[in-house]
């Protein structure tokens, strides 16, 4: 029985209450399973003393509440199979948002850095856990990157890394996942390794018992023909008397049922690999098949057994997938083939986690040399960052840096991208600067306009989108400040059409160039063309962002703002 559960990462410590001295010394002479140790007792007073010390949960465990634990995997809803990327549902954008970060990760190169990040983590988590530290130590001593079955070992191994792994994995913080983006990395491509030359002799069929929530199980049952990604590495087993133990028996609270989920993984390459990890884990036994992070499948059936467990039915989904295709296509085109922290940053700041892309681009200030190509770009993005935040003389003086930069750079190595990275960085310069100028007037001046309608505009993060678009649709922007609105209407009316003929189309920039026609054809008092264009920059924007990212909800606010200039209007008239 301790063989078949002893590799659960829900279970820390296991421990043995023996009757007699015989048995004692018998369980003394087990070496094989780890979460024992020296757990073995005749004295219960002993034991009671040894619980108690056990117990106390690490600090960083504790400070991540569980209300930030996700569910466990992720949906993309069937009634979405035919629908291009840019008419998702808001699941099936979740599911590109995960597939997303996950791509940036698993590209980013390995170091001893990202190592060492890892590690510092895991220390402060178990600063008062001896045991915990010395396992730590081990593991920096003696941890080398690329030798097969080191990571699996780790991974299986019931110690700090696999609690706080799983913990990470579970939140789906972009965060905590890059400080753990090492042994993340380190396992797939062990996994990949393996998938190459033992994949063949596996069966086609294996299995995973558990519990899940009502909730999630009724979306399986409408999401047949859909795909699903677990949240983490997946497990599975070729026994099925295994997955039955997993799924449990006898009464659940009313809200979780059993499962068994029966895996399909016969024929095709599948996008992530897979495969038996038997030769090095530490629990050999349990003839562990493992799916690296983010592995896709395709759900089949969702039914009851006569046990009165449920029998989910899924199969891998393979590279030749036409979604898949299509999810893999939009990964390469929004960050090419090596994604950096710039990418992770830009990310997380088209997202709207603005403070943490704030921090990945202050970390890259501090790491790359001051004239490196990104630097100015980290400059820009800063400060657009800033300029969301209403921080617009904090803006300025990024965009400043920028500028500087780029024009020192185009006097040493003049070319067209360096003219047009000096071209951008200008507008949005000049557009802090006026916004800056504006704010100071409009606080002097705030009782005599606090009744005026205004609509948000939005500048372009030097990213993502098409060079000229990004500068055409800024300089829109100053002639907006500027009161000349009718120029400022043909920029942006420009700027929309780079980038929906560009290939590597982009929702949120599209969407907040929508939003500027908007605002700028409520200023032009044309109120239904006004309103045509936030309805599109709130539609647009929702293919990628959440409901309740700022720019949706400043759209929103927009729309609002010109229907209450249309109802005052109508008030007047009447």
């Amino acid at each position: 029985m301790i063989s078949l559960v002893h590799n659960r990462t829900e279970i820390q410590f296991i421990y043995i209450f023996c009757e007699d001295t015989t048995e004692l010394d018998e369980w003394v002479k087990q070496e094989s399973y780890t979460k024992i140790q020296d757990r073995v007792y005749i004295d219960e007073n002993i034991l009671f003393e040894q619980l108690e010390k056990d117990l106390p949960v690490p600090k960083q465990l504790l400070a991540t509440s569980t209300k930030e634990e996700r569910r466990p995997l992720s949906l993309f809803k069937n009634k979405d199979k035919d629908t291009l990327i840019r008419n998702l549902s808001e699941e099936s954008v979740a599911f590109i948002r995960y597939q997303l970060l996950i791509e940036i990760l698993l590209r980013m190169p390995l170091s001893d850095k990202a190592k060492r990040i890892m590690l510092e983590h895991c220390r402060r988590c178990y600063d008062e856990n001896d045991p915990e530290q010395t396992r730590i130590t081990e593991f920096e001593k003696t941890y080398r990157i690329g030798v097969l079955g080191t990571a699996i070992r780790w991974y299986s191994r019931p110690c700090f890394l696999n609690r706080l792994l799983a913990k990470a994995i579970s939140t789906q913080d972009a965060h905590y996942l890059y400080t753990f983006r090492f042994i993340i990395s380190e396992l797939h491509n062990e996994l990949r390794s393996l998938n190459l030359v033992r994949t063949q002799s596996l069966p086609s069929k294996l299995f995973r018992g558990t519990v899940l929530s009502t909730d999630i199980l009724e979306d399986l049952k409408k999401n047949v023909e859909g795909l699903v990604s677990m949240i983490g590495f997946f497990s599975a087993t070729t026994n099925p008397a295994i997955s039955d133990i997993y799924a449990g028996a006898g009464p659940l609270p009313t809200d979780e049922k059993h499962v068994v989920f029966n895996l399909n993984v016969k024929d095709g390459v599948t996008t992530k690999p897979f495969a038996s990890i038997r030769q090095y884990s530490v629990m050999p036994d349990e003839d562990e098949i493992l799916f690296s992070l983010g592995t896709v499948w395709r759900v089949l059936n969702v039914k009851l057994n006569e046990n009165e467990v449920w029998n989910i039915d899924l199969e891998l989904s393979k590279e030749d997938d036409e979604r898949c295709i299509e999810l893999s296509e939009y990964l390469k085109k929004q960050f090419g083939d090596v994604p950096t922290l710039l990418t992770l940053g830009n990310f997380l700041s088209s997202i709207g986690e603005h403070e943490k892309a704030e921090k990945y681009y202050r970390l890259l200030l501090d790491e790359l040399p001051k004239d490196h190509k990104d630097i100015g770009v980290i400059y820009n993005n800063i400060g657009f960052i800033r300029y969301e935040n209403k921080d617009f003389c904090g803006a300025e003086d990024w965009f400043q840096k920028a500028e500087k930069f780029f024009e020192n750079m185009n006097k040493t190595n003049a070319n067209t991208d360096n003219k047009l990275h000096v071209d951008i960085v200008k507008y949005n310069h000049d557009l802090a600067r006026w916004t800056t100028n504006s704010a100071l007037f409009s606080a002097t001046s705030l009782r005599c306009h606090n009744e005026t309608l205004e609509c948000i505009t939005k500048s372009l993060q030097a990213d993502h989108s098409s060079s000229v678009a990004i500068m055409v649709n800024n300089k829109g922007l100053i002639h907006y400040k500027r009161g000349d609105y009718t120029t400022a209407l043909n920029c942006l009316i420009e700027a929309l059409k780079i980038l929906n003929e560009n290939n590597a189309r982009y929702p949120p920039d599209i969407s907040a160039v929508h939003n500027n026609i908007g605002a700028t054809y409520f200023k032009l008092d044309e109120h239904a063309k006004a309103l045509e264009n936030f309805d599109l920059a709130i539609k647009v924007g929702l293919e990628l962002l959440p409901p309740t990212h700022k720019w949706i909800i400043e759209y929103t606010n927009n729309k609002a703002a010109v229907l209450k200039g249309i109802s005052s209007s109508q008030s007047i008239r009447n």
